[in-house]
């Protein structure tokens, strides 16, 4: 509390806002801000700018590609703004478009960086045996037939620590791969 005290009714704590989001990628050119193409980054932006009268830039946890969709994206920002989470949060969703929603919004220390801090991802693909206007979106459709008992064989043989630096832009590109499995649900892979 002694920090609090310190500042004057009028002053606002800086804080460092951690949020969870989810968004229909379908429609966006990739996270990342580009030049006169729709993002999610500026979609969100955008909104905290709006609800806070703050330009603020957001980090995260790692970029999505046009088309990507995420179920539980870590970004982060700081704020000035006096809202709390909850209002926060609803403001949010009121200015954000239907594809994106803010699933959680907490306070996280100064250190935190959704980048930095982030201790994995996960990622999820699925392949489709055959063709659906409804899940075109969110599926590969690939109608040749797959071994999947040769496929389950060689999975362990893409686990482990990798160098990407030939895909990466700026950072070193490595990366551990902890787990990899694939199974069938229905007409999916």
């Amino acid at each position: 509390m002694q920090m609090r005290e310190r500042y004057s009714a009028f002053e606002s704590i800086p804080m460092n806002i951690k949020l969870t989001i989810e968004y229909d990628g379908t429609d966006f050119f990739g996270f990342e801000i580009q030049p006169k193409k729709r993002t999610v980054r500026e979609e969100i932006e955008s909104a905290i700018s709006k609800i806070t009268g703050e330009e603020v830039k957001v980090c995260c946890a790692g970029r999505t590609d046009k088309g990507v969709h995420a179920f539980a994206q870590i970004i982060n920002f700081q704020t000035d703004s006096r809202l709390s989470l909850d209002e926060l949060k609803r403001a949010m969703n009121a200015n954000l478009p239907k594809d994106i929603y803010v699933k959680n919004a907490i306070r996280v220390s100064d250190d935190f960086h959704a980048r930095y801090s982030a201790k994995g991802k996960v990622y999820l693909y699925r392949i489709l045996r055959e063709k659906s206007p409804i899940r075109r979106n969110y599926v590969w459709e690939y109608r040749f037939r797959l071994n999947i008992d040769a496929l389950k064989e060689i999975l362990p043989l893409f686990c482990g620590r990798y160098n990407f630096k030939r895909f990466a832009k700026r950072d070193e590109g490595i990366c551990d791969i902890t787990r990899f499995d694939i199974r069938e649900e229905k007409d999916e892979i």
